[in-house]
């Protein structure tokens, strides 16, 4: 008897024990998972912020201007729309201005050189005031300004009064017009009052193909074509003015901030007003439509590395940091069928970097983005979609 007491005391024991050590375990496991969740909440957090602080260039580079509104500048705003660019210099209201281009506009905040940054400071000293955003890149497509437009935490204001566009020296010319007439297109969505410059760049070995499709669709939308090869010739610049022959370098700048003020100085004068009325509508350009941007944060993490999320339009951009030590390829895939892979190493230092995936994707659509490796995850900033049926 004292044998079989003895016994069932020992396997009380035992399984009180076993409680105890399973709710230490349960406990244990739950700390652990909840400090993962923590960690990779954070990790989250800091791999991916908002928009605008995932384009890594835009910290050296692309300077924003202004000291921020209030919501009494913002109903002021609203009042000014309509007016256009030259109206409001006249009546000594605020600007609001945006650049779109390749190396001829970038340059760092720090430097003075840059003719975009001079342009802001020849704007408060000879006119009015001159809000603005310079969304330039080492990108060398039209379609990064069409992206760097249509994301929203780059609309720094709701339309611009002036869009200075420099592109077509580096595009390819097969895709250029698409991109270029998407551009402008969405510019004018925006703001039918807005006045466009379609800059063409001097080229030392003269003009490309993408030269005149510049020219005729500036026209199209009613813009202002200023062709900085027939401006270096007028005024006897040479080619030294340049850095290789294209990207003005510091006389050029000077050269190409008085080649735009020229213009608007032409246009005071004249008393030219911005037309309202100009309507394109080009089959092949009506994906750039209504385009929206879906942020990695709104997608489903379903591995470390693999991302899903549903969207509606036949257009597909993907938008990515190129990363030349962690990137690696991904794969992107549509209602299960594989469509693109993008190599996110492919460059040479961390920038925005933005790849066309699909003009033809259905009414409804399952992406899959998988990005290969935990480590290149973190390249992964969203997609855009357009064109929606």
């Amino acid at each position: 008897m004292k044998r079989y007491l003895s016994y069932k005391r020992k396997m009380r024991i035992i399984a009180t024990a076993s409680v105890i050590m399973a709710a230490v375990l349960a406990l244990v496991l739950m700390l652990l998972i909840s400090d993962y969740n923590e960690k990779q909440g954070q990790k989250k957090d800091e791999l991916h912020k908002l928009n605008i602080e995932m384009y890594e260039e835009m910290k050296d580079s692309d300077i924003l201007y202004g000291d921020g509104e209030n919501k009494e500048d913002t109903d002021r705003r609203e009042e000014m729309k309509n007016y256009d660019f030259y109206q409001k210099i006249k009546g000594g209201m605020d600007t609001y201005v945006a650049f779109f281009g390749n190396e001829a506009i970038r340059k760092k905040k720090n430097d003075s050189t840059g003719w975009v940054r001079q342009f802001f400071e020849t704007m408060d000293n000879r006119y009015t005031y001159a809000r603005g955003i310079n969304c330039g890149s080492k990108g060398t497509d039209a379609l990064y300004g069409y992206v760097a437009l249509n994301i929203s935490a780059l609309k720094a204001y709701e339309y611009y009064d002036l869009a200075v566009v420099c592109y077509g020296a580096y595009d390819d010319p097969e895709t250029f017009s698409v991109y270029y007439d998407g551009l402008l297109r969405s510019l004018k969505n925006q703001n039918p009052k807005c006045e466009i410059y379609c800059m063409i760049e001097a080229d030392v070995n003269g003009y490309n193909e993408n030269a005149e499709t510049v020219k005729k669709i500036c026209d199209l939308y009613g813009g202002i074509c200023i062709d900085m090869n027939e401006y270096f010739e007028s005024k006897n610049v040479d080619f030294t003015a340049t850095l290789e022959g294209i990207t003005p370098n510091q006389y050029g700048n000077q050269e190409y901030l008085n080649a735009i003020f020229e213009v608007i100085d032409e246009n005071l004068e004249n008393n030219r007003q911005v037309s309202s009325s100009v309507k394109v509508s080009f089959a092949t350009t009506r994906s750039f439509d209504d385009a929206k941007f879906v942020s990695v944060r709104n997608m489903k993490n379903t591995s470390d590395f693999i991302y899903e999320f549903s969207s509606s339009g036949k257009l597909g951009i993907f938008v990515y940091k190129i990363d030349p030590i962690k990137g690696g390829n991904v794969s992107i895939f549509a209602n299960g069928r594989k469509i693109a892979v993008v190599d996110t190493r492919y460059g040479s230092s961390e920038e925005m970097g933005i790849a066309l995936i699909s003009t033809d994707l259905d009414k409804i659509n399952r992406i899959r983005i998988d990005m290969g490796s935990e480590a290149n995850s973190g390249n992964l900033y969203g997609m855009i979609f357009g064109g929606a049926k």
